[in-house]
């Protein structure tokens, strides 16, 4: 039986107890001797650079990282980069090209996803890549999408601030509708192309052409998003969960957790009252049974 799990600064909470069935004991493998980037991670996934193709899924990660092999060593990966089992490779030319007045590289790669847009199709999965980024020939970029030859930004002049959050949502299961992206952040902005309003929202939905911000996301209180399908092989399909501050003056500050419907946010779990210097940082499924 699957239950909704968070994890907070000081712990993992779930969100109902029972016996765990047919757990094998967990360890850490010693088996990843790798050389070290110089700068923090903030991101990383699996991503198969050739799709359907023979060669194996690489882990890729984003950071704030400029070399691939220590401080100044190695190949310039400029805030990304990709595992291939021996050594760190650069993707492109990486998403930050900006530099301070000291010669130091700027921004921070804050979130990864992959969108395979046709599924078993033989189209390869873009993988996206939000934060503060900058490509070449650019000032600053919040979004890009890589397409296995080259980085694009895919703000499309709608999207304003920064994504620290991206998900892949597949809404319809096995229907044939390509599973939509999701990216959350602090006060992002949404203005529709040919309108001159600006929407302020937490939450933000990329259809394959343009971005709509989400009715109902408090757009300062988003501490994580995760896809989440949370009935297994029921009917339901994955659905975004969004954690998010709520403040019920005079009660504490708490935190809880809710669901995108298609059509508005519907509360699942309360949290418990939280420090808000300490939210919910990541939330998943987790299967007691098996």
């Amino acid at each position: 039986m699957k239950k909704l799990t968070w994890a907070m600064g000081i712990g993992i909470v779930f969100v109902s107890s029972g016996a765990a069935h047919g757990q094998c004991e967990p360890r850490w493998s010693d088996q990843f001797q790798s050389p070290y980037l110089e700068e923090r991670i903030d991101s990383m996934i699996g991503y198969d650079p050739d799709g359907p193709g023979s060669n194996p899924a690489r882990l890729v990660v984003g950071g704030q990282f400029e070399f691939g092999g220590g401080w100044n060593v190695g190949s310039p990966l400029n805030g990304i980069g990709l595992w291939d089992g021996a050594g760190w490779n650069a993707l492109g030319k990486g998403l930050l090209s900006n530099r301070d007045n000291y010669g130091y590289l700027q921004g921070q790669v804050l979130a990864l996803a992959v969108l395979d847009e046709d599924g078993d199709g033989p189209k390869q999965a873009y993988l996206y890549a939000a934060g503060y980024l900058s490509l070449p020939g650019t000032t600053e970029v919040n979004i890009a999408r890589w397409d296995g030859q080259q980085w694009e930004g895919m703000s499309r002049g709608e999207l304003y601030g920064h994504p620290q959050w991206l998900a892949v949502v597949d809404e319809d299961g096995p229907g044939g509708a390509a599973p939509a992206l999701y990216a959350a952040g602090v006060a992002l902005t949404v203005r529709p192309i040919g309108t001159p309003y600006y929407f302020y929202c937490g939450v933000v939905r990329f259809d394959g052409s343009h971005w709509e911000g989400l009715q109902g996301s408090d757009p300062y209180g988003i501490s994580t998003i995760a896809s989440l399908d949370d009935d297994g092989d029921g009917p339901h399909s994955a659905a975004l969960f969004v954690s998010t501050l709520v403040d019920s003056w005079p009660d504490p500050l708490r935190t809880e957790v809710i669901r995108w419907t298609g059509h508005g946010f519907e509360p699942v779990a309360p949290g418990p009252p939280v420090n808000p210097y300490r939210p919910i940082r990541c939330l998943s499924m987790f299967d007691e049974d098996g």
